[in-house]
Protein backbone atom coordinates (compact mmCIF):
# COMPACT_ATOMS: atom_id res chain seq x y z
CA UNK A 1 0.00 0.00 0.00
CA UNK A 2 1.64 3.36 -0.58
CA UNK A 3 0.95 5.79 1.91
CA UNK A 4 0.79 9.89 1.39
CA UNK A 5 4.46 10.16 3.99
CA UNK A 6 6.17 12.59 2.50
CA UNK A 7 10.43 11.43 1.77
CA UNK A 8 12.76 12.20 -0.45
CA UNK A 9 12.55 11.49 -4.28
CA UNK A 10 14.71 8.61 -4.90
CA UNK A 11 15.72 9.83 -8.53
CA UNK A 12 16.63 13.60 -7.96
CA UNK A 13 20.05 13.14 -8.32
CA UNK A 14 19.73 11.62 -11.80
CA UNK A 15 17.61 15.03 -12.42
CA UNK A 16 20.61 17.00 -11.27
CA UNK A 17 23.10 15.09 -13.17
CA UNK A 18 21.21 15.29 -16.09
CA UNK A 19 20.73 19.05 -16.02
CA UNK A 20 24.40 19.52 -15.21
CA UNK A 21 25.64 17.85 -18.14
CA UNK A 22 23.06 19.76 -20.53
CA UNK A 23 24.69 22.74 -19.46
CA UNK A 24 28.16 21.83 -19.41
CA UNK A 25 28.36 20.19 -22.73
CA UNK A 26 25.51 20.84 -24.80
CA UNK A 27 27.43 19.92 -28.51
CA UNK A 28 28.09 16.52 -27.32
CA UNK A 29 24.56 15.50 -26.43
CA UNK A 30 23.58 17.22 -28.84
CA UNK A 31 25.34 15.46 -32.11
CA UNK A 32 23.30 12.28 -31.80
CA UNK A 33 21.08 12.83 -35.29
CA UNK A 34 21.64 12.18 -38.74
CA UNK A 35 19.56 12.44 -41.98
CA UNK A 36 18.83 10.56 -45.05
CA UNK A 37 16.40 13.52 -47.27
CA UNK A 38 17.99 15.15 -50.45
CA UNK A 39 15.63 18.24 -49.68
CA UNK A 40 17.57 18.79 -46.32
CA UNK A 41 20.23 20.48 -48.31
CA UNK A 42 18.98 24.14 -48.07
CA UNK A 43 18.97 26.20 -44.85
CA UNK A 44 19.67 24.50 -41.59
CA UNK A 45 18.36 21.08 -43.02
CA UNK A 46 14.70 19.32 -42.56
CA UNK A 47 12.87 20.39 -40.06
CA UNK A 48 12.05 18.00 -37.57
CA UNK A 49 8.36 17.57 -35.66
CA UNK A 50 8.60 18.18 -32.16
CA UNK A 51 5.91 15.54 -31.51
CA UNK A 52 6.85 12.17 -29.60
CA UNK A 53 5.45 8.46 -30.83
CA UNK A 54 2.11 8.75 -29.52
CA UNK A 55 0.84 12.29 -31.42
CA UNK A 56 3.19 10.56 -34.34
CA UNK A 57 0.51 7.79 -34.40
CA UNK A 58 -2.42 10.14 -34.39
CA UNK A 59 -0.70 12.36 -37.48
CA UNK A 60 1.53 14.41 -35.37
CA UNK A 61 -1.05 16.39 -33.84
CA UNK A 62 -2.07 17.28 -30.42
CA UNK A 63 -1.24 21.00 -29.06
CA UNK A 64 -4.69 20.86 -27.36
CA UNK A 65 -3.67 17.34 -25.85
CA UNK A 66 -3.01 17.80 -21.61
CA UNK A 67 0.03 15.84 -20.33
CA UNK A 68 -1.89 13.26 -18.82
CA UNK A 69 0.35 9.91 -18.79
CA UNK A 70 2.81 11.08 -21.91
CA UNK A 71 4.77 13.87 -22.16
CA UNK A 72 3.58 16.69 -24.61
CA UNK A 73 6.17 18.21 -26.12
CA UNK A 74 4.62 20.03 -28.87
CA UNK A 75 2.69 22.30 -26.12
CA UNK A 76 4.60 24.11 -23.15
CA UNK A 77 1.15 24.51 -21.59
CA UNK A 78 0.23 20.97 -21.53
CA UNK A 79 2.07 19.99 -18.23
CA UNK A 80 -0.55 20.77 -15.32
CA UNK A 81 -2.07 17.76 -15.98
CA UNK A 82 0.50 15.85 -13.17
CA UNK A 83 -0.57 14.72 -9.76
CA UNK A 84 1.42 15.68 -7.36
CA UNK A 85 3.53 13.20 -6.97
CA UNK A 86 3.69 11.81 -11.03
CA UNK A 87 6.98 12.28 -12.46
CA UNK A 88 7.38 10.81 -16.32
CA UNK A 89 11.05 9.83 -18.18
CA UNK A 90 10.29 9.11 -22.09
CA UNK A 91 13.08 8.65 -24.29
CA UNK A 92 12.56 7.17 -28.15
CA UNK A 93 13.94 6.12 -30.90
CA UNK A 94 13.50 6.13 -34.69
CA UNK A 95 14.37 4.49 -38.00
CA UNK A 96 13.50 5.79 -41.60
CA UNK A 97 13.51 3.99 -45.20
CA UNK A 98 13.46 6.52 -48.16
CA UNK A 99 13.17 5.21 -51.79
CA UNK A 100 14.11 8.23 -53.92
CA UNK A 101 13.58 8.96 -57.82
CA UNK A 102 14.06 11.23 -60.72
CA UNK A 103 14.36 10.85 -64.35
CA UNK A 104 14.05 7.12 -64.71
CA UNK A 105 16.18 6.43 -62.07
CA UNK A 106 16.54 5.15 -57.95
CA UNK A 107 18.01 5.16 -54.85
CA UNK A 108 17.40 3.82 -51.56
CA UNK A 109 18.83 4.16 -47.52
CA UNK A 110 18.09 3.77 -44.55
CA UNK A 111 18.88 5.44 -41.12
CA UNK A 112 17.96 5.09 -37.54
CA UNK A 113 18.77 7.43 -34.56
CA UNK A 114 18.26 8.46 -31.23
CA UNK A 115 15.28 10.57 -30.95
CA UNK A 116 14.90 12.28 -27.60
CA UNK A 117 14.69 12.25 -23.80
CA UNK A 118 12.84 14.01 -21.76
CA UNK A 119 11.71 14.11 -17.71
CA UNK A 120 9.07 15.88 -16.80
CA UNK A 121 7.46 16.28 -12.64
CA UNK A 122 5.65 18.62 -11.00
CA UNK A 123 6.63 21.92 -8.78
CA UNK A 124 4.01 22.14 -7.06
CA UNK A 125 -0.28 21.74 -7.67
CA UNK A 126 -0.72 24.29 -10.27
CA UNK A 127 3.22 24.00 -11.77
CA UNK A 128 4.56 21.30 -13.85
CA UNK A 129 7.94 21.25 -15.12
CA UNK A 130 9.97 19.36 -17.94
CA UNK A 131 13.40 19.02 -19.17
CA UNK A 132 15.16 17.41 -22.68
CA UNK A 133 16.81 16.82 -25.50
CA UNK A 134 15.38 16.72 -28.95
CA UNK A 135 16.31 17.20 -32.94
CA UNK A 136 15.44 20.58 -34.24
CA UNK A 137 16.63 20.39 -37.57
CA UNK A 138 18.68 17.16 -39.44
CA UNK A 139 20.78 17.20 -42.75
CA UNK A 140 21.79 14.37 -44.55
CA UNK A 141 22.09 14.10 -48.14
CA UNK A 142 24.85 12.81 -50.71
CA UNK A 143 24.89 13.54 -53.76
CA UNK A 144 27.04 12.21 -57.18
CA UNK A 145 27.33 14.42 -61.05
CA UNK A 146 29.52 13.80 -63.45
CA UNK A 147 30.72 16.30 -65.87
CA UNK A 148 33.21 16.36 -69.61
CA UNK A 149 36.42 18.54 -68.12
CA UNK A 150 36.81 21.62 -70.66
CA UNK A 151 38.70 20.96 -73.59
CA UNK A 152 38.48 16.79 -73.44
CA UNK A 153 36.23 14.00 -73.19
CA UNK A 154 37.80 13.29 -69.44
CA UNK A 155 35.13 12.81 -66.87
CA UNK A 156 35.08 14.88 -63.64
CA UNK A 157 33.56 13.32 -60.87
CA UNK A 158 31.66 15.32 -57.93
CA UNK A 159 30.29 14.56 -54.73
CA UNK A 160 28.28 17.07 -52.55
CA UNK A 161 27.78 15.21 -48.88
CA UNK A 162 26.10 17.39 -45.87
CA UNK A 163 25.87 16.32 -42.19
CA UNK A 164 24.41 17.34 -38.77
CA UNK A 165 21.00 19.34 -37.57
CA UNK A 166 20.65 21.27 -34.74
CA UNK A 167 19.43 20.12 -31.40
CA UNK A 168 16.84 21.44 -28.97
CA UNK A 169 17.98 20.96 -25.05
CA UNK A 170 14.77 22.53 -23.56
CA UNK A 171 13.20 23.87 -20.47
CA UNK A 172 9.11 23.80 -20.23
CA UNK A 173 7.16 25.64 -17.43
CA UNK A 174 3.52 25.13 -17.26
CA UNK A 175 1.08 26.77 -14.76
CA UNK A 176 -2.29 26.95 -14.14
CA UNK A 177 -4.41 29.99 -13.46
CA UNK A 178 -7.78 28.46 -13.23
CA UNK A 179 -9.78 25.31 -13.65
CA UNK A 180 -9.43 25.59 -17.12
CA UNK A 181 -6.96 27.54 -18.26
CA UNK A 182 -2.99 27.16 -18.68
CA UNK A 183 0.11 29.20 -19.58
CA UNK A 184 3.44 27.38 -20.49
CA UNK A 185 6.70 28.52 -21.12
CA UNK A 186 9.59 27.30 -23.49
CA UNK A 187 13.62 28.01 -22.95
CA UNK A 188 15.65 26.41 -25.00
CA UNK A 189 18.98 26.34 -26.20
CA UNK A 190 19.38 25.51 -30.25
CA UNK A 191 23.46 24.33 -31.15
CA UNK A 192 24.68 22.05 -33.94
CA UNK A 193 27.18 22.40 -36.39
CA UNK A 194 26.20 21.78 -40.34
CA UNK A 195 29.07 20.46 -42.35
CA UNK A 196 28.80 20.41 -46.52
CA UNK A 197 31.72 19.26 -47.93
CA UNK A 198 31.96 19.06 -52.14
CA UNK A 199 34.55 16.93 -53.31
CA UNK A 200 36.14 16.53 -57.08
CA UNK A 201 38.21 14.34 -58.57
CA UNK A 202 40.51 15.72 -61.20
CA UNK A 203 43.34 13.05 -62.00
CA UNK A 204 43.32 13.73 -65.36
CA UNK A 205 45.06 17.16 -64.63
CA UNK A 206 47.44 15.89 -62.07
CA UNK A 207 45.40 16.26 -58.82
CA UNK A 208 43.68 13.53 -56.85
CA UNK A 209 41.15 15.23 -55.29
CA UNK A 210 39.94 18.83 -54.20
CA UNK A 211 37.70 19.06 -50.81
CA UNK A 212 36.35 22.05 -50.14
CA UNK A 213 34.64 22.13 -46.62
CA UNK A 214 31.89 24.80 -45.38
CA UNK A 215 30.98 24.44 -41.82
CA UNK A 216 28.36 25.91 -39.61
CA UNK A 217 28.86 25.70 -35.90
CA UNK A 218 25.26 27.32 -34.56
CA UNK A 219 23.44 28.39 -31.58
CA UNK A 220 21.43 30.82 -29.87
CA UNK A 221 18.54 31.10 -26.82
CA UNK A 222 15.37 30.00 -28.02
CA UNK A 223 11.96 30.60 -26.55
CA UNK A 224 8.19 30.42 -26.95
CA UNK A 225 4.92 30.29 -25.25
CA UNK A 226 1.26 28.54 -25.29
CA UNK A 227 -2.03 28.32 -24.22
CA UNK A 228 -4.10 25.34 -23.54
CA UNK A 229 -7.96 26.14 -22.45
CA UNK A 230 -10.05 23.24 -21.66
CA UNK A 231 -14.37 23.30 -21.84
CA UNK A 232 -16.19 20.53 -19.79
CA UNK A 233 -19.18 19.46 -21.08
CA UNK A 234 -20.95 16.38 -19.33
CA UNK A 235 -18.78 13.56 -20.08
CA UNK A 236 -17.03 14.87 -22.34
CA UNK A 237 -14.11 17.47 -22.60
CA UNK A 238 -13.33 19.71 -25.64
CA UNK A 239 -9.57 21.26 -25.22
CA UNK A 240 -8.39 24.48 -27.73
CA UNK A 241 -4.12 24.83 -27.63
CA UNK A 242 -1.91 27.19 -29.02
CA UNK A 243 1.79 27.18 -29.38
CA UNK A 244 3.82 30.38 -30.28
CA UNK A 245 7.87 30.91 -30.71
CA UNK A 246 8.51 34.32 -31.92
CA UNK A 247 11.49 35.45 -34.96
CA UNK A 248 14.32 34.73 -33.47
CA UNK A 249 18.14 34.58 -34.65
CA UNK A 250 21.05 31.81 -34.53
CA UNK A 251 24.16 32.66 -34.34
CA UNK A 252 26.62 31.33 -36.87
CA UNK A 253 30.20 30.75 -37.20
CA UNK A 254 31.92 29.84 -40.86
CA UNK A 255 34.50 28.08 -41.59
CA UNK A 256 35.86 27.53 -45.15
CA UNK A 257 38.50 25.08 -45.91
CA UNK A 258 39.83 24.33 -49.01
CA UNK A 259 42.00 20.93 -49.45
CA UNK A 260 44.19 20.00 -53.02
CA UNK A 261 46.29 16.16 -53.01
CA UNK A 262 47.84 14.97 -55.82
CA UNK A 263 47.72 11.36 -56.95
CA UNK A 264 49.89 10.08 -53.67
CA UNK A 265 47.70 11.34 -51.44
CA UNK A 266 50.00 14.44 -50.24
CA UNK A 267 48.41 17.61 -49.37
CA UNK A 268 49.83 20.33 -51.84
CA UNK A 269 47.67 23.32 -51.18
CA UNK A 270 44.97 24.38 -47.83
CA UNK A 271 43.33 27.72 -47.47
CA UNK A 272 41.32 28.42 -44.44
CA UNK A 273 39.17 31.15 -43.56
CA UNK A 274 36.30 31.72 -40.69
CA UNK A 275 33.43 34.50 -40.42
CA UNK A 276 30.21 34.95 -38.98
CA UNK A 277 27.14 35.70 -39.65
CA UNK A 278 23.04 34.60 -38.39
CA UNK A 279 20.28 32.77 -39.50
CA UNK A 280 16.87 33.83 -38.97
CA UNK A 281 14.29 31.24 -37.78
CA UNK A 282 10.83 33.13 -38.41
CA UNK A 283 7.51 33.19 -36.11
CA UNK A 284 5.53 30.24 -36.03
CA UNK A 285 2.17 29.35 -34.68
CA UNK A 286 0.54 26.19 -34.17
CA UNK A 287 -3.08 26.06 -33.45
CA UNK A 288 -5.09 22.78 -32.54
CA UNK A 289 -8.16 21.17 -30.58
CA UNK A 290 -9.27 17.65 -29.08
CA UNK A 291 -12.08 16.37 -28.40
CA UNK A 292 -12.61 13.59 -25.97
CA UNK A 293 -15.31 11.37 -26.03
CA UNK A 294 -15.62 9.94 -22.60
CA UNK A 295 -12.07 8.80 -22.25
CA UNK A 296 -12.74 6.30 -24.81
CA UNK A 297 -12.30 8.12 -28.32
CA UNK A 298 -9.80 11.50 -28.91
CA UNK A 299 -9.78 13.64 -31.98
CA UNK A 300 -7.20 15.68 -32.26
CA UNK A 301 -6.71 18.24 -35.14
CA UNK A 302 -3.88 21.21 -35.64
CA UNK A 303 -2.72 23.69 -38.32
CA UNK A 304 0.94 25.42 -38.10
CA UNK A 305 1.87 28.43 -40.42
CA UNK A 306 5.48 29.64 -40.48
CA UNK A 307 6.40 33.09 -42.49
CA UNK A 308 9.37 31.86 -44.43
CA UNK A 309 9.43 34.15 -47.29
CA UNK A 310 12.02 36.74 -47.39
CA UNK A 311 14.30 35.12 -44.96
CA UNK A 312 17.86 34.72 -46.08
CA UNK A 313 20.53 31.65 -45.26
CA UNK A 314 23.92 31.85 -44.18
CA UNK A 315 23.97 28.37 -45.65
CA UNK A 316 23.44 26.77 -48.89
CA UNK A 317 20.90 29.38 -51.00
CA UNK A 318 17.70 28.88 -51.65
CA UNK A 319 14.02 30.58 -52.23
CA UNK A 320 12.23 30.46 -48.68
CA UNK A 321 7.94 30.56 -48.85
CA UNK A 322 5.18 30.58 -45.92
CA UNK A 323 5.18 27.05 -44.56
CA UNK A 324 1.92 25.40 -43.50
CA UNK A 325 0.81 22.14 -42.55
CA UNK A 326 -2.90 20.45 -41.31
CA UNK A 327 -2.68 17.02 -38.97
CA UNK A 328 -5.06 15.35 -37.99
CA UNK A 329 -5.79 12.34 -35.74
CA UNK A 330 -7.52 9.96 -33.39
CA UNK A 331 -6.85 7.36 -30.39
CA UNK A 332 -9.82 4.95 -29.76
CA UNK A 333 -8.96 2.77 -26.07
CA UNK A 334 -12.05 0.45 -25.72
CA UNK A 335 -11.74 0.14 -21.93
CA UNK A 336 -9.85 2.68 -19.55
CA UNK A 337 -10.97 0.92 -16.58
CA UNK A 338 -8.78 -1.94 -14.84
CA UNK A 339 -10.80 -4.29 -16.02
CA UNK A 340 -10.75 -6.24 -19.09
CA UNK A 341 -8.65 -8.34 -21.19
CA UNK A 342 -4.99 -6.63 -21.93
CA UNK A 343 -6.55 -5.83 -25.47
CA UNK A 344 -9.13 -3.60 -24.21
CA UNK A 345 -6.30 -1.43 -22.93
CA UNK A 346 -4.31 -0.69 -25.52
CA UNK A 347 -4.91 2.35 -27.47
CA UNK A 348 -5.30 2.50 -30.96
CA UNK A 349 -4.26 5.14 -33.16
CA UNK A 350 -4.72 6.65 -36.73
CA UNK A 351 -4.03 9.72 -38.31
CA UNK A 352 -3.01 11.76 -41.66
CA UNK A 353 -0.74 15.38 -42.34
CA UNK A 354 -0.10 17.48 -45.64
CA UNK A 355 2.52 20.25 -45.26
CA UNK A 356 3.49 22.62 -47.38
CA UNK A 357 7.31 22.45 -47.07
CA UNK A 358 9.41 26.14 -46.31
CA UNK A 359 11.89 25.20 -49.58
CA UNK A 360 11.29 26.16 -52.90
CA UNK A 361 12.77 24.27 -55.85
CA UNK A 362 12.52 25.61 -59.77
CA UNK A 363 9.68 27.51 -58.29
CA UNK A 364 7.95 24.47 -56.92
CA UNK A 365 7.00 24.13 -53.36
CA UNK A 366 8.03 20.89 -51.61
CA UNK A 367 5.12 18.78 -50.68
CA UNK A 368 4.95 16.25 -47.52
CA UNK A 369 2.35 14.36 -47.28
CA UNK A 370 0.97 10.82 -45.11
CA UNK A 371 -0.64 8.77 -43.22
CA UNK A 372 0.36 7.63 -39.61
CA UNK A 373 -0.84 4.51 -37.26
CA UNK A 374 0.19 3.75 -33.44
CA UNK A 375 0.07 1.46 -30.90
CA UNK A 376 0.72 2.32 -27.04
CA UNK A 377 0.95 -0.90 -24.71
CA UNK A 378 0.42 0.18 -20.61
CA UNK A 379 2.04 -2.03 -18.22
CA UNK A 380 0.20 -3.92 -15.63
CA UNK A 381 -1.23 -1.05 -13.59
CA UNK A 382 -1.63 1.66 -16.99
CA UNK A 383 1.04 4.06 -15.64
CA UNK A 384 4.11 3.17 -17.66
CA UNK A 385 3.34 2.56 -21.28
CA UNK A 386 5.30 1.80 -24.50
CA UNK A 387 4.54 3.55 -27.98
CA UNK A 388 5.09 2.52 -31.20
CA UNK A 389 4.22 4.97 -34.38
CA UNK A 390 4.47 3.79 -38.39
CA UNK A 391 4.02 6.38 -40.90
CA UNK A 392 4.37 6.20 -44.52
CA UNK A 393 4.85 9.43 -46.99
CA UNK A 394 5.62 11.26 -49.99
CA UNK A 395 7.79 14.69 -50.65
CA UNK A 396 8.58 16.47 -53.03
CA UNK A 397 7.75 14.89 -57.07
CA UNK A 398 9.20 13.71 -60.06
CA UNK A 399 8.13 16.50 -62.28
CA UNK A 400 10.01 19.56 -63.21
CA UNK A 401 13.40 18.05 -62.79
CA UNK A 402 12.74 17.30 -58.79
CA UNK A 403 13.15 14.10 -56.60
CA UNK A 404 10.13 12.22 -55.21
CA UNK A 405 11.27 11.02 -51.67
CA UNK A 406 8.80 7.53 -51.02
CA UNK A 407 9.23 6.90 -47.08
CA UNK A 408 8.45 5.01 -44.66
CA UNK A 409 8.75 5.60 -40.64
CA UNK A 410 8.93 3.84 -37.43
CA UNK A 411 8.85 5.54 -33.74
CA UNK A 412 9.47 3.39 -30.65
CA UNK A 413 9.02 5.43 -27.25
CA UNK A 414 9.51 4.41 -23.78
CA UNK A 415 7.58 6.31 -20.83
CA UNK A 416 8.56 5.63 -17.20
CA UNK A 417 6.25 6.93 -14.38
CA UNK A 418 7.12 6.92 -11.18
CA UNK A 419 5.65 8.07 -7.83
CA UNK A 420 7.92 10.61 -5.79
CA UNK A 421 7.24 12.20 -2.98
CA UNK A 422 6.01 8.81 -1.05
CA UNK A 423 7.14 5.89 0.28
CA UNK A 424 5.70 2.41 0.73
CA UNK A 425 4.18 1.62 4.12
CA UNK A 426 3.75 -2.23 4.87
CA UNK A 427 0.85 -2.82 7.16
Amino acid sequence: MISNRFSKPPGISCVILFMLLLISNPARLAGQYSSNSLYSVFGIGELVPSSFAKQSGMGRAGVALASDGFINSMNPASLTAFSSTDVLMDFGINAYYSAYSSNGESVSAFDANFDHFALAFPVANWWGSSIGLKPFSEIGYSISTTSLYEGSLDEIETEFTGTGGVSQIYIDNSFKLGKNLSLGLSFSYLTGTVEQTESTYLQQVGFYDVNTTNSYYLRNIYWGFGFLYDIHLKNDLLSFGISYNPAQDLISTYMHDVTVLNEDGDITLTDESESSGSFTIPASLEAGMAYHFNDRLKLVADFKIQEWEGNSSVIRAATFTEATSYHFGMEYRPNPDQAGTYFNKIQYRLGGYYENSYIMVRENQIKDYGITMGLGFPSRNQKSMVNFSAELGRMGAVNNGLVSELYAGFSLDFVLHSDWFTKKKYH
